[in-house]
């Protein structure tokens, strides 16, 4: 395909992207700031910034009014990956939810915007994308890189380094399937 847009940035990370629903925003990663940008122009229509050193991974929520991010807060003692959550119309940071001692591979918000799934290289964090409670969190030999959710919001399956895709059910967190790619050694 052709080239449709650039978008330039001055910062030194290159990390997660993510598109708004209505596809009229992009949201971009990047050192000690989240953009959030046009989506047919390229014009950077803001930038948002927290207490935190990188950013690894964002994720609109399906009404397109909040962003999730994956942080690396960098502390004294080591890093602390946190979640935060935007308001997109206000730029304003209204939750965080703290992590712990593990990189975010990703952010999600469920399809229906209710919750929000948190995925690191061992464990799933499932939250109330409202509250900030965390609902339930798996731990297991996953080695993650990838994860989405059903389109009813009803699994999850998480794609890991490993050539394993494990399925969790959201409700009861029990493993429905792991398949393995036979043709990867």
């Amino acid at each position: 395909g052709e080239e449709l847009l650039t978008l330039k940035e001055s910062y030194p990370y290159g990390g997660d992207v993510s598109y708004s629903v209505d596809g009229t925003q992009i949201a971009s990663c990047g050192s000690e700031s989240i953009s959030l940008w046009n989506a047919e122009t390229g014009d950077k229509l803001r930038t948002l910034y927290g207490n935190f050193r990188v950013s690894r991974s964002v994720s609109f929520s399906p009404d397109g009014a909040r962003i999730a991010v994956g942080c690396d807060d960098g502390t004294s003692d080591g890093y602390v990956d946190t979640i935060r959550i935007w308001d997109v119309a206000s730029g304003e940071e209204v939750m965080t939810f703290r992590g712990d001692k593990e990189n975010i591979v990703g952010v999600l918000f469920s399809p229906d915007g209710k919750q929000l799934a948190a995925v690191t290289r061992s464990t799933i964090r499932l939250f109330n994308a409202t509250t900030g409670v965390e609902l339930w969190s798996f731990k297991g030999e996953l080695s993650a890189e990838c994860f989405a959710f059903s389109r009813d919001g009803a699994r999850i399956a998480v794609g890991g380094s490993n050539s394993v895709i494990t399925v969790l059910d959201v409700v009861t967190k029990n493993v429905l399937e792991r398949m393995r790619d036979q043709t990867i050694s």
